[in-house]
Formats: structure tokens, C-alpha cells, sequence
């Protein structure tokens, strides 16, 4: 077990004198730098999504807020870029709601510093009307890690949803998007790594509850050390949904002999007036774009750490903080090579 003090020099090293952020060390909120005008941070019951969208939790979301000893409540209300950096040495499982009020646009990015236990977690995300939210997560997780997220988009709400996971131990992770109002969107990015020789598991679900809703879901994937990564996108339009457009597609990089990338994308369409695309390209490096760069003077492993690199760099382009952009180049050149 850890002590707080320990960590102070990594989060330093993340945080710039000027950033609004919040550390929750063990689920408690013990250091923040916010203006109360524009975050409340508090500790209260847990987020009911049924009073939203009339959305029953699963068991295994029951079973996390019940075990988790409190909730922490995080709730935007004014234009904000916050780091949330979570560190946890004791608990099995936390829940963080957070709420953008109407017509907010905000930012928020949530790096998982250092995680020692095996850990369940719920987040929870509500945008109300007209709400933006850009929202980066980065998992570099060592123990046994299960996050499940839950956004709630309302009339024109939009979420841009950036996410690195590259965790080093078995993942069980899920992301589930609900558009519940008109012209709701949502646009997501995803950069994972499993270099573990474990097997891990990501799953990620768009619902379109509401007519004229929009959602992109683009997966970049890489995998090496005799690992399996599973990658399944489901992509709902309920019946009366017409005019929305839902697009899927998953990209992987295997990079031995050995090692596996299953994405299993999956359509369920309700209704004929609507856009759907799905689609999945799994496979080793090009040998054409190999031959190619070490013809241009590079050598096989620079030329194999460049195509990498090009697999991530969508995330990566989303970040504007250096600090945290060092951050994350060093964990994928530590992980990869």
C-alpha cells in the first residue's frame, strides 16, 4: 500500500501552475485547484439514470455503487478545462458522476495515475440541452481494471469522447452512449494497446433513442506478446429514429506471430430512414509501407515504430496540454517497444 505523498512528484508532473484540476486519491476528493463558480465538487448519493431516460442500471452497475462507498459528484457549470487524476491504493470499487450544465462547453481530461488494487469503476456522464463536452481518458492501469461508462446526450448535446487504454493487465472495460434528444451527437476515438500477453476485452455501444442523432466511432487497435484484444462495437437505431446516421470502424495492428485482434462490429436498425456504416481491417504491418520508409533510409524498427505511431496519432492530435502529451508518448514507447 501506497502513501499519497508518493505520487506528489507524478502529478507535478502533469499539472501546469494554471490548470484547474482535481485529484481523487482512494475516491476522495484531497486536492483540487477549481473555482466554485464553475465546479462543484461534493460526495453524495448515487445518479439515478432512470429520472433521465427512463434507463434501468445492470446488475453489474448495481453492484459497483453499491460497493462503492460513496459517490463523488463532479458538476460543470460554467465554460472549464479540468484535469481529474485519479490514484487509488485501497478501494475495489468507485463511482464519479459528472454533469454539464445546459449549454456549457467544457473539457475535461481523466488520467488514471496509478491503480494498485483490482478495480471496478463507474462514470457516469450527463450533458444537458445544447451541452458540449470534450472528454479525453487515459487508462495505464497495472492491476485487473473494469471502467464501465455511461453518457447521456439530451437535445443537442454533443460529446467528444478520446480515450488511450493501454492497460497491463486483464481488462474488462465498456462504454455505452445514449442519444435521448433531437440532434444529440457524439464522436469517438479510441487508441488501444495490449502488450500484456493477457486477454482484455473492450466493448462500446451506441444507442439512438431519439430521432436526427449522430454517432462516429472510429477504434485503432495494436497488439503484441502473445495477447489477445477483443474489440466488439454495437450500434443501436430504435424504431421511430429516422434521419440518424451511425458510423463504425475498427483499424488493428498485429505485431508478432502470435498475438490476436478479434473486432466484432454489430448494426441493430429499427428503422429504414436512417445512415449505418460498419466496418473492421485487421492485419500485420504493410510490407509495401515497410519496404517503403526503409527505402527512404530508415531501419526496420524505426520504420515499424513510425507506423505505430501513425496508429495513435489521432488520439494524440486531440491533446493540447505538452505535459500530458509527454505523458502518454512515453507510456506507448515504453509499452510498444
Amino acid at each position: 500500500m501506497g502513501h499519497f505523498q508518493d505520487y506528489e512528484n507524478n502529478i507535478k508532473e502533469l499539472i501546469n501552475d494554471d490548470d484547474s484540476y482535481l485529484v481523487l486519491y482512494n475516491g476522495k476528493a484531497i486536492r483540487r485547484n477549481i473555482n466554485d463558480e464553475e465546479v462543484e465538487v461534493n460526495s453524495d448519493d448515487s445518479f439515478d439514470p432512470y429520472e433521465i431516460c427512463e434507463r434501468k442500471r445492470t446488475s453489474i452497475e448495481e453492484e459497483i455503487v453499491t460497493k462503492s462507498p460513496f459517490t463523488v459528484s463532479i458538476h460543470i457549470i460554467k465554460a472549464v478545462n479540468l484535469k481529474v487524476i485519479i490514484i487509488n491504493d485501497t478501494l475495489e470499487y468507485s463511482n464519479i458522476v459528472y454533469n454539464i450544465n445546459k449549454n456549457i462547453k467544457a473539457e475535461v481530461t481523466k488520467i488514471y495515475l496509478n491503480v494498485n488494487t483490482n478495480y471496478h469503476t463507474l462514470v457516469d456522464v450527463e450533458l444537458e440541452q445544447n451541452a458540449i463536452l470534450d472528454y479525453t481518458s487515459i487508462q495505464l492501469c497495472h492491476n485487473e481494471f473494469k471502467e464501465i461508462m455511461n453518457a447521456y446526450l439530451d437535445e443537442s448535446a454533443t460529446l467528444y469522447l478520446n480515450s488511450l487504454q493501454a492497460n497491463k493487465n486483464v481488462v474488462n472495460n465498456e462504454t455505452n452512449i445514449y442519444l435521448y434528444g433531437l440532434h444529440a451527437n457524439t464522436n469517438i476515438n479510441n487508441s488501444i494497446i495490449n502488450a500484456t500477453g493477457l486477454e482484455q476485452n473492450y466493448n462500446y455501444n451506441v444507442y439512438h433513442w431519439y430521432n436526427e442523432t449522430v454517432s462516429e466511432l472510429m477504434n485503432y487497435a495494436i497488439c503484441k506478446n502473445t495477447s489477445i484484444l477483443n474489440i466488439n462495437s454495437n450500434g443501436l437505431i430504435k424504431k421511430g429514429c429516422a434521419k440518424s446516421v451511425i458510423n463504425q470502424k475498427s483499424r488493428g495492428i498485429i505485431l508478432d506471430l502470435h498475438s490476436t485482434i478479434s473486432a466484432n462490429p454489430l448494426l441493430q436498425i429499427d428503422e429504414y430512414d436512417v445512415v449505418a456504416n460498419h466496418g473492421a481491417s485487421i492485419g500485420a504491418i504493410d510490407d509495401e509501407d515497410l519496404y517503403y520508409l526503409m527505402s527512404r533510409g530508415l531501419t526496420k524498427e524505426e520504420s515499424e515504430r513510425l507506423i505505430v505511431i501513425a496508429y495513435v496519432d489521432p488520439m494524440i492530435k486531440t491533446i493540447k496540454d505538452e505535459k500530458v502529451k509527454e505523458y502518454i508518448n512515453k507510456a506507448i514507447t515504453d509499452i510498444v517497444y
